[in-house]
């Protein structure tokens, strides 16, 4: 979704495709809900309140994940 909801917008941006306000700003909420839940799962570290929540960090070793996300380029 992140992706389809990205091209939407920028094909919407470039005169590509019509989108009514409605539908233009469930798009942008879409993705930003998409790429918050990204960028968490990423860059975010497991908290214990929250056991169930999922994190790169749990496919990984013992601070294995720390030492590779290092090469990911972290946007503002």
């Amino acid at each position: 979704m992140l992706f389809l909801m990205a091209d939407r917008l920028r094909r919407h941006q470039n005169g590509d495709l019509a989108l009514l306000d409605d539908i233009k700003m469930a798009c942008i909420e879409d993705f930003t809900v998409h790429a918050r839940a990204l960028e968490e799962f990423v860059w975010g570290d497991p908290n214990p309140r929250y056991p169930a929540d999922a994190f790169a960090s749990d496919f990984f070793g013992g601070g294995e994940w720390e030492t590779i996300r290092t090469n990911i380029q972290r946007s503002a």
